[in-house]
C-alpha cells in the first residue's frame, strides 16, 4: 500500500511506500479534493472504460472509516 503526507507512525508508513501527495485529486471516501497538507493512502483502482483511473487516494480518516465504519 502506498501512503502520502506526514507519517502517522502506522506500519503502512514505511519509507519505500511513501509517494507524493495527490493534490487536487478526489478522495474516494468523501469526494473532497486532497490538499497538500493531507495524509492518507493510495490504493490500486480499476474503474473500467467509464473511469480510467488506476489509483484511488483516500484521506487517512476516510480510509480508516471505510474499514471500521462511522462512529456514532
Amino acid at each position: 500500500m502506498l501512503w502520502f503526507g506526514e507519517s502517522w507512525q502506522a506500519p503502512v508508513c514505511e519509507e519505500e511506500g511513501h509517494v507524493e501527495t495527490p493534490v487536487g485529486q478526489e478522495c474516494f471516501g468523501c469526494d473532497k479534493l486532497i490538499e497538500a497538507t493531507d495524509s492518507g493512502v493510495v490504493l490500486p483502482f480499476e474503474g473500467g472504460t467509464e473511469d480510467p483511473r488506476r489509483e484511488a487516494p483516500y484521506h487517512k480518516a476516510c480510509f480508516i472509516r471505510s474499514l471500521l465504519g462511522n462512529i456514532v
